[in-house]
């Protein structure tokens, strides 16, 4: 008996983990045939245009209250001291991670001393979460702000234009597109390619430099490219080609040659091809050697990061084909932003929900139903013990598994996050979860055998105790194929 349980322990573990491998969809991210090659390191923007270098003016700070259509937003204008004539304008858009009018207050104070006017509105919050955002209303949203900015005495009119980072730079093409007044666009840590594609690309980036085993890797479609349960994300497909093609302003790209969580090369390839559409050439494009997603080096503003914007702005409409149009560190891109496949029916995210859900419902059953009995009547028949051990090591045993495994991967989401490695964490943690996946099925087997057993001794196990027993071994059973999906278990190849 012992040899046959471990022949159906093993043709199990294998069978897990073939639904790993072909449940699909698969990932097979194309290795990046393009590449911007920088014509010098200097980041500084050339052309004889004068311009005022950083420092050149005191500064001052103003805090109001921009009316939107159905709301309002704080904002705080940061402007030079006695600067001549009409200055040009930047009005700052949000990334995902900042969201007030007290964030950019570094490089604003810097354009300022520079004589450019910078303007940064909060970001409004009421229309926008995690499940919902509208990058065309907020883009209206935001031209509250910069028609604000452009009546500002000291401010020429003519001369305001959007700062976009990360997330801001799907709205900033909108704005500008459906906007002619606005005069030039700075797309810093711009995607370009949709959210879904970059999240993708990110994340199978994250896992490589970690040195996250395949079945992870396999992960990232089957999670990235399916469907919210209860539906939303819809902006995750959001196309901005469409208003970059239509854009006629001057534009200033920035990357941080140390930023993983973007297409560095490909997108603002992309943007130069999509302004090409529009018949426009005037683009410039700089990465910042060692910095980051927001241009920082060890907390820090990369060295002639403000600079390059204080002159490209207050140098248009010179700077805006002035030599070299790209410059700076050499950007690395491994792999293409794709669209991602997206899971079979199985395993969308509602499907996704009710098998994790409806297992854990199915092992509590009869605890539950057994607790019940003890406060209303006599207490239930017993299961015997033997099959009472199993049964509980089995329901331990898979709840053990997805703890693990759910522990990993948030060990894994920080080590990525914050840029850091830890083979021992990375390789060992999954080996730990493999071996308590490998060791609850044995359980499984184990449990079942006992219980085919008991039946066929015409041991009775009660109404209470079967339903335990049926509950226990189908979540049971559910729970490790949805481990196997999600690749817990050793791959055939």
């Amino acid at each position: 008996m012992r040899s046959w349980r471990v022949a159906v322990t093993v043709v199990a573990v294998l069978l897990f983990g073939l639904i790993g491998t072909v449940a699909g969809p698969g990932w097979h991210p194309q290795p990046l045939d393009q590449t911007l090659v920088v014509q010098t390191p200097d980041v500084a923007i050339g052309g004889d245009v004068a311009t005022d270098p950083l420092g050149t003016y005191e500064t001052r700070t103003e805090t109001f209250t921009v009316e939107l259509d159905g709301a309002t937003v704080r904002a705080t204008v940061h402007e030079p001291v006695g600067a001549p004539g009409l200055r040009p304008g930047l009005v700052f858009m949000h990334g995902a991670g900042t969201a007030t009018h007290d964030n950019f207050w570094q490089i604003s104070e810097a354009l300022a001393s520079a004589g450019v006017v910078a303007m940064v509105p909060d970001k409004r919050m009421d229309t926008y979460s995690a499940r919902y955002r509208d990058y065309p209303a907020m883009a209206e949203d935001y031209m509250h702000s910069f028609r604000e900015l452009a009546a500002r005495p000291g401010v020429d009119p003519d001369r305001v234009g959007f700062y976009a980072e990360s997330e801001g730079a799907f709205i900033a093409p909108v704005a500008a597109a459906e906007h002619p007044e606005v005069a030039h666009v700075v797309l810093v840590s711009a995607p370009v390619v949709p959210a879904r594609e970059q999240f993708a690309l990110a994340t199978d980036t994250y896992l490589r430099n970690l040195g996250a085993p395949e079945q992870l890797l396999r992960a990232v479609p089957r999670l990235l490219g399916s469907e919210i349960p209860g539906g939303g994300f819809v902006y995750a497909d959001f196309d901005v080609s469409p208003y970059q093609q239509r854009m006629d302003q001057p534009v200033l790209m920035v990357y941080g040659t140390e930023d993983v969580s973007m297409p560095v090369v490909q997108a603002p390839a992309k943007v130069v091809a999509d302004l090409a559409e529009a018949g426009n050439g005037g683009y410039t494009v700089r990465y910042f050697e060692g910095a980051n997603h927001g241009i920082r080096i060890d907390g820090e503003l990369a060295p002639g990061f403000p600079e390059v914007l204080a002159r490209w702005l207050q140098g248009l409409p010179e700077t805006a084909d002035a030599q070299p149009r790209i410059a700076g560190g050499q950007p690395d891109q491994r792999f293409r932003a794709e669209p991602v496949d997206s899971p079979r029916w199985y395993a969308s995210g509602d499907m996704i929900v009710l098998t994790l859900v409806g297992p854990l419902a199915l092992l509590a059953l009869g605890p539950v139903l057994w607790l019940l009995t003890r406060l209303v009547r006599r207490p239930s028949e017993a299961l015997p013990s033997p099959l009472a051990r199993t049964t509980a090591a089995l329901a331990l045993g898979v709840l053990a598994v997805w703890t693990l495994f759910v522990s990993y991967l948030l060990v894994v989401a920080d080590l990525a996050l914050n840029y850091e490695t830890n083979p021992f964490a990375v390789q060992g943690g999954w080996l730990g979860v493999q071996v308590v996946a490998i060791g609850t099925t044995a359980v499984g087997v184990w449990s079942a055998t006992t219980w085919l057993r008991v039946r066929r001794s015409g041991v009775r196990t009660g109404t209470v105790g079967t339903i335990t027993l049926v509950g226990v071994h189908l979540g049971a059973l559910v729970l490790l194929l949805a481990a196997g999906y999600w690749g817990v278990f050793p791959t055939v190849w």
